[in-house]
Protein backbone atom coordinates (compact mmCIF):
# COMPACT_ATOMS: atom_id res chain seq x y z
CA UNK A 1 0.00 0.00 0.00
CA UNK A 2 2.75 2.54 0.94
CA UNK A 3 4.23 1.70 -2.87
CA UNK A 4 0.49 2.78 -4.50
CA UNK A 5 0.88 5.98 -2.00
CA UNK A 6 4.19 6.89 -3.29
CA UNK A 7 3.01 6.28 -6.98
CA UNK A 8 0.19 8.15 -6.55
CA UNK A 9 2.03 11.06 -4.60
CA UNK A 10 2.62 13.23 -7.34
CA UNK A 11 -0.99 13.04 -9.10
CA UNK A 12 -2.57 13.53 -5.91
CA UNK A 13 -0.99 17.28 -5.84
CA UNK A 14 -1.35 17.85 -9.29
CA UNK A 15 -5.06 16.96 -9.31
CA UNK A 16 -5.82 19.48 -6.03
CA UNK A 17 -3.74 22.11 -7.61
CA UNK A 18 -6.30 21.82 -10.36
CA UNK A 19 -8.90 21.58 -8.46
CA UNK A 20 -7.86 24.67 -5.88
CA UNK A 21 -7.48 26.92 -9.22
CA UNK A 22 -11.71 26.20 -9.92
CA UNK A 23 -12.23 26.81 -6.34
CA UNK A 24 -10.39 30.12 -6.70
CA UNK A 25 -12.23 30.95 -9.99
CA UNK A 26 -15.45 30.11 -8.57
CA UNK A 27 -14.67 32.33 -4.91
CA UNK A 28 -14.03 35.20 -7.72
CA UNK A 29 -17.04 34.97 -9.37
CA UNK A 30 -19.45 34.71 -6.31
CA UNK A 31 -17.41 37.83 -4.95
CA UNK A 32 -16.73 40.18 -7.55
CA UNK A 33 -19.93 42.43 -8.26
CA UNK A 34 -18.81 44.29 -11.24
CA UNK A 35 -21.01 43.30 -14.60
CA UNK A 36 -18.42 43.36 -17.07
CA UNK A 37 -15.18 41.55 -14.69
CA UNK A 38 -18.18 39.19 -13.32
CA UNK A 39 -19.20 38.17 -17.14
CA UNK A 40 -15.92 37.14 -17.72
CA UNK A 41 -14.87 35.50 -14.18
CA UNK A 42 -17.75 33.38 -15.67
CA UNK A 43 -16.35 32.55 -18.99
CA UNK A 44 -13.31 31.72 -17.88
CA UNK A 45 -14.75 29.40 -15.10
CA UNK A 46 -16.67 27.52 -17.87
CA UNK A 47 -13.47 27.08 -20.07
CA UNK A 48 -11.63 25.96 -17.54
CA UNK A 49 -13.95 23.19 -16.31
CA UNK A 50 -14.18 22.20 -19.71
CA UNK A 51 -10.42 22.14 -19.68
CA UNK A 52 -10.33 19.63 -16.80
CA UNK A 53 -12.19 16.95 -18.25
CA UNK A 54 -9.40 16.08 -20.84
CA UNK A 55 -6.78 17.29 -18.21
CA UNK A 56 -7.79 14.71 -15.76
CA UNK A 57 -8.19 11.86 -18.07
CA UNK A 58 -4.58 12.46 -19.21
CA UNK A 59 -3.37 12.77 -15.72
CA UNK A 60 -4.80 9.65 -14.95
CA UNK A 61 -3.49 7.66 -17.84
CA UNK A 62 -0.24 9.01 -16.81
CA UNK A 63 -0.54 8.13 -13.33
CA UNK A 64 -0.72 4.51 -14.74
CA UNK A 65 2.00 4.52 -17.27
CA UNK A 66 4.37 6.36 -14.73
CA UNK A 67 3.28 3.34 -12.06
CA UNK A 68 4.27 0.84 -14.67
CA UNK A 69 7.49 2.31 -15.80
CA UNK A 70 9.03 4.28 -12.52
CA UNK A 71 8.07 1.82 -10.00
CA UNK A 72 7.18 -1.90 -11.70
CA UNK A 73 4.37 -2.35 -11.43
CA UNK A 74 1.61 -4.63 -12.74
CA UNK A 75 -0.90 -3.27 -15.18
CA UNK A 76 -4.01 -4.04 -12.72
CA UNK A 77 -1.20 -2.04 -9.54
CA UNK A 78 -1.30 0.73 -12.54
CA UNK A 79 -5.51 1.22 -12.63
CA UNK A 80 -5.30 1.09 -8.92
CA UNK A 81 -2.48 3.80 -8.51
CA UNK A 82 -4.92 5.96 -10.63
CA UNK A 83 -8.21 4.76 -9.18
CA UNK A 84 -6.82 5.97 -5.93
CA UNK A 85 -5.11 9.15 -7.48
CA UNK A 86 -8.67 10.04 -8.26
CA UNK A 87 -10.24 8.40 -4.76
CA UNK A 88 -7.44 11.10 -2.71
CA UNK A 89 -8.20 14.09 -5.60
CA UNK A 90 -11.75 13.90 -5.21
CA UNK A 91 -12.08 13.53 -1.42
CA UNK A 92 -9.89 16.23 -0.33
CA UNK A 93 -11.68 18.49 -3.49
CA UNK A 94 -14.87 17.86 -2.19
CA UNK A 95 -14.24 18.48 1.50
CA UNK A 96 -13.04 22.06 0.65
CA UNK A 97 -16.13 22.54 -1.39
CA UNK A 98 -18.17 21.96 1.54
CA UNK A 99 -16.39 24.22 4.05
CA UNK A 100 -16.30 27.01 1.02
CA UNK A 101 -19.70 26.69 -0.27
CA UNK A 102 -20.57 26.59 3.46
CA UNK A 103 -19.14 29.52 3.77
CA UNK A 104 -20.13 31.21 0.70
CA UNK A 105 -23.83 30.49 1.82
CA UNK A 106 -23.42 32.33 5.02
CA UNK A 107 -22.70 35.89 2.92
CA UNK A 108 -25.54 35.22 0.68
CA UNK A 109 -27.99 34.16 3.48
CA UNK A 110 -29.17 30.75 2.08
CA UNK A 111 -30.75 28.64 4.33
CA UNK A 112 -31.09 25.47 2.04
CA UNK A 113 -27.32 24.83 2.80
CA UNK A 114 -28.23 21.61 4.55
CA UNK A 115 -30.04 19.73 2.46
CA UNK A 116 -28.17 20.68 -0.46
CA UNK A 117 -24.90 19.46 0.67
CA UNK A 118 -26.78 16.04 1.72
CA UNK A 119 -27.90 15.80 -2.10
CA UNK A 120 -24.65 16.76 -3.52
CA UNK A 121 -23.40 13.87 -1.31
CA UNK A 122 -25.49 11.21 -2.41
CA UNK A 123 -24.34 12.22 -6.03
CA UNK A 124 -20.35 12.47 -4.77
CA UNK A 125 -20.69 8.84 -3.74
CA UNK A 126 -22.62 7.72 -7.03
CA UNK A 127 -20.07 10.07 -9.08
CA UNK A 128 -16.44 8.39 -6.83
CA UNK A 129 -17.76 5.00 -7.31
CA UNK A 130 -18.42 5.87 -11.12
CA UNK A 131 -15.50 7.78 -11.98
CA UNK A 132 -12.91 5.22 -9.73
CA UNK A 133 -13.63 2.64 -12.00
CA UNK A 134 -13.16 4.71 -15.16
CA UNK A 135 -9.87 6.08 -13.52
CA UNK A 136 -9.34 2.42 -13.06
CA UNK A 137 -9.74 1.27 -16.38
CA UNK A 138 -7.01 4.29 -17.66
CA UNK A 139 -4.68 3.85 -15.66
CA UNK A 140 -4.72 -0.62 -17.07
CA UNK A 141 -4.79 0.81 -20.48
CA UNK A 142 -1.81 3.22 -19.99
CA UNK A 143 0.02 0.54 -18.20
CA UNK A 144 -0.70 -2.08 -21.15
CA UNK A 145 0.62 0.47 -23.34
CA UNK A 146 3.50 1.34 -21.40
CA UNK A 147 3.95 -2.56 -20.66
CA UNK A 148 3.59 -3.86 -23.77
CA UNK A 149 5.06 -0.97 -26.09
CA UNK A 150 7.19 0.93 -24.30
CA UNK A 151 9.74 -0.87 -22.43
Amino acid sequence: MKKIFDASKLIIGAGISLNLISLILMWCYQFVSYGDIKNLLFFINILYEYALWPTFIGLFAWAGARAVKEYNFSIINAGIVSAFSYLCTSIVTYTISIISSTIIAQFTADSDTGSIIFASLQVFFISVVIFSIFTFAIGVFSGFIVKRFMK
